[in-house]
């Protein structure tokens, strides 16, 4: 789709993938994403990388943006205790959406989040299944617990093949 977003003035903001179509991903995980926003059934993500910049936070952007969710933003390395569950996250995910789309919460460095918390997402994801998605991203998946992990489709971006992704990159980087 190529899309550069002209009201912003910093280039990294003007030129960051704005859709599905434009991520620096395998083209059968943009592939997959588009059939989740097409027919409206999101799996919960776990999106992960040790690497900064490596597209983490774009694609919840990108796949809130196209499916036209409710979405709630957390950066979990800040607002990372219990309190946030109880307080923010549940009233959020427990309320229908005004105009019957998706509701996503957005856990951005979730590796941060206690243990405690991570616990109690499980509860969380299998409760609100109906009403809401999650997406969580991280730098260090595993300082996630196993069974939260089990929850979700987990997307670790250090795993893409190299070779693959050099003509997605070359394209990017030949339209910006």
């Amino acid at each position: 789709m190529q899309i550069i977003d002209k009201s912003k003035s910093v280039w990294y903001e003007r030129f960051k993938p704005q859709c599905v179509s434009d991520l620096v991903v395998p083209q059968e995980i943009k592939d997959k994403l588009l059939s989740y926003i097409r027919t409206q059934n999101m799996p919960n993500l776990g999106l992960f990388s040790s690497n900064p910049g490596t597209g983490k936070t774009s694609t919840a952007n990108a796949i809130i943006k196209e499916i036209g969710g409710e979405a709630l933003w957390i950066n979990a390395s800040m607002e990372k205790g219990i309190d946030v569950l109880r307080g923010k996250v549940q009233r959020f995910a427990s309320q229908s959406s005004f105009d019957d789309n998706i509701k996503i919460v957005v856990m951005d460095e979730f590796d941060h989040f206690s243990k405690a918390g991570q616990a109690a997402f499980r509860g969380f994801i299998d409760e609100f299944s109906e009403n809401c998605r999650f997406i969580f991203t991280g730098n260090y998946k595993e300082k996630i617990i196993q069974p939260l992990l089990d929850r979700l489709e987990v997307y670790d971006f250090n795993s893409f093949d190299k070779q693959e992704m050099i003509k997605p990159i070359f394209a990017r980087l030949s339209f910006i």
